[in-house]
């Protein structure tokens, strides 16, 4: 998936744009820059750079979350199904451990550590297909820990996320 910037009239696949009007403010186009995305078409786009970040599965939130530096935490944690490097991964992976289970065939004779791996690599499988939305700013809004998670908080009050609801 290609990313792209969205404004107010387009819709979004898991978030309605009262939520983001509510919880960013009613002119949160003039300030924030909404981005559908996915983890290819992130990379390594965002260092350093603040952000809130909804994945979104069959139309659906399924997690929210908010970082200091994007393309830490979504790119090199998140995407690469880095267990063990946010909570966020964490929770995919108890999310996804049925359907690995299920592949009972696929791992059952391995290592260890290939069963590790294999697990890394049907996570990131996983995470990979999903759609990204990324909420950015250009004017220092998000640089404040305190305001992304008072953020984060209300989306996940509105979205109902799956794996971290409030």
């Amino acid at each position: 998936m290609e990313e792209r910037a969205v404004d107010r009239q387009n819709t979004l696949p898991c978030i309605p744009s009262s939520a983001l009007e509510e919880c960013l403010g009613v002119g949160y186009a003039e300030h924030f820059r909404v981005e559908l995305s996915s983890c290819s078409g992130l990379r390594n786009r965002y260092p350093g750079v603040p952000s809130l970040y909804v994945f979104c599965e069959n139309g659906k939130a399924l997690y929210v979350g908010e970082t200091g530096d994007t393309s830490r935490r979504i790119y090199r944690e998140h995407c690469s199904a880095h267990i063990g490097g946010s909570e966020g991964v964490v929770r995919f992976l108890m999310y996804y451990l049925d359907r690995i289970a299920e592949a009972l065939e696929e791992w059952v004779g391995l290592s260890p550590p290939d069963r590790e791996r294999y697990v890394k690599e049907f996570l990131k499988r996983k995470v990979r297909r999903l759609t990204l939305i990324l909420i950015l700013d250009s004017e220092g809004r998000l640089r404040d820990g305190r305001r992304r998670r008072e953020v984060e908080k209300c989306l996940r009050v509105k979205l109902k996320p799956l794996l971290n609801p409030v």
